[in-house]
């Protein structure tokens, strides 16, 4: 009987079982529980900001805009559209006027998704028309207002405003937001007003999905801060953890809120997990933080494995098929979850994945992959004694042997397969007691289809 030697390397309990490697990511609050905004209806939503006092201070509308929609290296990538008074009304405004105000919270055509209103207000109202503080100013504001009483708005949905120097305005009441003709399609508001908190459960029976507003009187600097650290937030540059509304207002400070705080502008991935190594048949799983559309089947593409079938389990869930692993030998393989086809479920907002910025997850941009390559550890080796079958005597394993004439040109050794690995080293023990002459031997290993070798020329 010969006895080989055998040193296998063999993945870290691979012999018993495959690795499971699971990425996990943080995770804002309860897996599962986040939803976008929007009504389940429509192309891209709109991010909407209407700024009637942007001619007096920067109160954070450029932020809101680099972070909603697009700006350098950030954005939710919502469709822009701005109503921003930017220059000193003279004497009255060309941009902000109630009538725009009113298209806004009314036309559902261009989905809105978010709106950011920076202005003065009180517990009672928001300015929607700017005028500046002049007798011209005054003039034309109560020109305008007694317009608008005889379209058929009333004194106890718009209300004449300002301080008598600065500026003049027109503010609309509660009454005139919650008009049953408005409707916000399930939008994020953000009343960028003195106590603008009042105001948001206004907002949602507007049919907004959630409205936060300010606790407090800030100052236009203060508003800034506030209104960036926000949007940030919901960007994911202060991390995944963030992204929901729930989280944006405590790292803003001084909001409150009506509806729904567990809303975030974009989808993105929570946890990857896959087996390591990945063999056929094997189920790779994506969990994500906001809900996403079922109707619209995910790409996974493989690098060094294929994947297919992907099909979504809930709208948090979604799982591929390996159908094709890696090669043997082969210990690393990477998965990439397309953007293109991962939908949020209540608008059309696309996958916040990690690879813009790189290596940076659920940070705007929105529109990117998200990838995880996966490493499978080798273990050190693992010694193992196994008898393999071949012939009964040493003697039969001289090169070309003729005892009792018969000539032996070579002898087999098949692996087993229970001990399927990669090969480091063999040694072979002679019975020395039947054994004649100098041994002089070659030795070959090379991989085999079970019958003949795969080398026809082995080293």
């Amino acid at each position: 009987m010969i006895h080989v030697d055998l040193k296998t390397r063999i993945p870290a309990f691979a012999s018993a079982m495959s690795i499971l490697i699971i990425t996990l990511l943080l995770a804002p609050g309860v897996l599962g529980q986040n939803l976008t905004v929007g009504d389940d209806v429509g192309a891209d939503h709109g991010a909407f900001v209407f700024a009637p006092f942007r001619w007096q201070a920067d109160r954070g509308e450029a932020k809101y805009r680099d972070h909603a929609t697009s700006g350098p290296g950030s954005g939710q990538r919502y469709t822009y559209y701005d109503y921003i008074e930017g220059n000193d009304p003279n004497p009255g405004p060309t941009v902000c006027t109630l009538t725009k105000f009113r298209e806004i919270i009314k036309d559902k055509t261009r989905f809105l998704g978010a709106l950011l209103i920076t202005t003065h207000g009180h517990s009672e109202g928001i300015s929607v028309e700017a005028y500046e503080g002049s007798a011209q100013g005054l003039q034309a504001r109560n020109d305008a207002y007694d317009a608008y009483i005889t379209a058929g708005f009333t004194a106890a949905e718009i209300y004449k405003g300002g301080d008598g120097t600065a500026f003049y305005s027109i503010g609309v009441t509660n009454q005139f937001i919650t008009r049953a003709e408005h409707d916000l399609t399930q939008g994020l508001v953000y009343v960028g007003c003195c106590t603008g908190s009042s105001l948001t459960d206004d907002f949602v029976a507007a049919k907004a999905r959630v409205a936060v507003g300010n606790t407090d009187s800030p100052t236009p600097a203060q508003q800034k801060t506030r209104v960036t650290a926000f949007f940030e937030c919901m960007d994911g540059k202060h991390g995944q953890l963030k992204r929901p509304v729930a989280a944006a207002m405590i790292q803003a400070g001084n909001l409150a809120s009506t509806g729904p705080t567990n809303t975030t502008l974009a989808p993105s991935v929570l946890t990857v997990s896959a087996p390591c190594p990945i063999k056929t048949g094997d189920k790779v799983t994506y969990t994500l933080d906001t809900r996403c559309e079922v109707g619209i089947d995910p790409d996974i593409v493989g690098l060094g494995c294929t994947i297919e079938g992907e099909v979504w389990l809930n709208g948090f869930t979604l799982q591929g098929t390996c159908t094709a692993p890696p090669p043997p030998g082969a210990y690393t393989f990477v998965l990439r979850l397309k953007w293109g086809r991962t939908y949020s479920d209540q608008n059309v907002a696309r996958l916040d994945g990690n690879t813009i910025p790189p290596d940076s997850n659920g940070v705007g941009p929105a529109h990117d992959d998200h990838i995880k390559l996966f490493y499978c550890l080798e273990d050190m080796c693992e010694d193992d004694v196994i008898v393999l079958e071949g012939g009964t005597s040493a003697a039969y394993y001289w090169r070309l042997p003729d005892t009792y004439g018969d000539n032996f040109f070579n002898e087999r050794f098949q692996m087993p397969a229970e001990h399927a690995g990669r090969l480091e080293g063999f040694h072979i023990a002679f019975y020395d007691g039947g054994s004649a002459g100098a041994p002089d031997l070659d030795f070959y290993v090379w991989l085999s289809d079970g019958l003949f070798p795969l080398d026809n020329n082995p080293p």
